[in-house]
């Protein structure tokens, strides 16, 4: 499944390597992130009333964090990154999966479902000179629907992991300039 998800480009691989320390990656990566859950999605609807002032919300530890970006009204938030924090000659190396779905993803789709097949039925035991018709209607409405909710996955994947290779970037500058005035 998960190279399926790949080659639709739901999901996304990167590698990202940084010259400084881990502890100060850590720090760095867990000031720029609210602690919360990065998966509920109740949690997600109540993300502007919640104190922080960070974009990111999830958990972060030494050796991996799971986040995803705050909610905000009418954004596309909806990716989360998984991310393994490794040590590798002296740099640190952070291996970043950004995948699309999860568990808010995979329930509209089958309920919608559910809902065609269902209501799909009830039209045609009710009134089946006009099914075809209305089932042809139906058909057409949610093939338009997926392909929409297909796309925001798509650039939910992109937009986050975008996001985080410039905040990578910053962190590794803002290190760079504090190691270049100790100097």
């Amino acid at each position: 499944m998960g190279k399926l998800f790949e080659k639709l480009k739901l999901k996304d691989q990167f590698d990202y390597a940084l010259e400084i320390d881990k502890d100060v990656f850590f720090e760095n990566l867990s000031e720029i992130v609210d602690k919360g859950s990065s998966s509920d999605f109740a949690s997600r609807q109540f993300d502007r009333f919640v104190d922080g002032d960070n974009d990111y919300v999830g958990s972060v530890s030494k050796n991996d964090f799971r986040i995803r970006k705050r909610y905000v009204s009418f954004s596309n938030n909806s990716s989360i990154a998984i991310g393994k924090i490794n040590i590798k000659n002296n740099t640190v190396s952070v291996s970043t999966s950004v995948t699309a779905f999860n568990d808010n993803n995979t329930f509209a789709p089958i309920v919608f479902l559910i809902l065609y097949i269902g209501f799909s039925f009830y039209w045609y035991s009710h009134f089946p000179e006009s099914f075809w018709t209305l089932f042809r209607n139906i058909t057409i409405l949610y093939v338009l629907m997926l392909v929409f909710l297909f796309v925001l996955m798509r650039k939910a994947v992109v937009n986050l992991r975008g996001d985080l290779e410039a905040d990578f970037d910053f962190i590794q500058i803002k290190n760079k300039k504090k190691t270049d005035e100790v100097n």
